[in-house]
């Protein structure tokens, strides 16, 4: 078995000597194999109970200590979906979760490699639901593992999220040489946001992204050439390169 990508958990890196390998998936920082003889084995990040087997499961863990545990018996999976799959700070997300115990509570957070926000919490129900609707909180731009945590049981399920950047502009309309602001959100962390007039295209300022990906509101002038009517702004990562557009009126 062969695995590629980031590996700052150790989560590409099997562990030495595995063989007998029929199955495999993977999570944003661990790996699963299932073996020809029943077990799984796991390697990589185990801050959220990962690698520790689930009541009744039949298998040998590895955590990135070398440390391994085993289970037996059944045990019944859990399962996230969130819509939308994407969004930014403020937009309404509903996060469901299914396979959890009956009442208890179940804690939604996203994170990746750099970061880690909760979203809120729910209870499950008598079918082992919980939904919980919340709006994204301000988070660097990226790819997050959402996770679905029930607090009693230890069970989790994962989705994925992306977080986009937002550019809003006040006020959103004026006249040549007044002097409106910008105010951005899910940037890289800490990364410089240049901020341009799209047509005549010329760059208004830059701004320094904090780390939550947000940069305070930079004031900028209209430029004396700019066409009456609608006119684009265009907001730009350095690092990132992650890009949005807002919209300003000029009178």
């Amino acid at each position: 078995m062969v695995a590629w990508g980031d590996n700052s958990l150790g989560q590409v890196t099997p562990p030495a000597g595995l063989s007998g390998v029929v199955g495999i998936a993977a999570g944003y920082f661990h790996s699963l194999a299932l073996k020809s003889d029943g077990t799984v084995v796991g390697w990589g990040d185990n801050s959220l109970g990962q690698l520790t087997p689930l009541p009744g499961l039949k298998g040998g863990i590895r955590d990135r200590d070398g440390t391994v545990s085993q289970s037996g018996g059944s045990w019944t999976a859990t399962s996230l979906t969130v819509s939308p799959d994407c969004g930014y700070a403020g937009t309404p997300v509903t996060a469901t979760g299914n396979g959890f115990l009956p009442g208890e509570t179940v804690e939604i957070s996203y994170r990746n490699a750099r970061v880690s926000v909760p979203i809120g919490t729910g209870t499950a129900d008598s079918n082992g639901t919980a939904t919980v609707m919340q709006r994204v909180p301000s988070a660097p731009y990226g790819v997050y593992a959402l996770y679905a945590t029930g607090l009693s049981s230890g069970s989790y399920a994962l989705a994925s999220f992306s977080v986009t950047p937002r550019l809003i502009v006040n006020p959103n309309e004026g006249t040549p040489g007044s002097t409106p602001s910008v105010q951005g959100y899910g940037f890289g962390a800490g990364e410089a946001v240049n901020v341009y007039w799209n047509y005549p295209r010329r760059l208004l300022g830059t701004a320094t992204a904090d780390g939550l990906g947000r940069f305070l509101p930079l004031t900028f002038q209209i430029p004396g050439a700019s066409s009456p009517g609608d006119n684009l702004l265009i907001a730009k990562g350095q690092n990132t390169l992650a890009t949005v557009e807002g919209h300003i009126t000029v009178e």
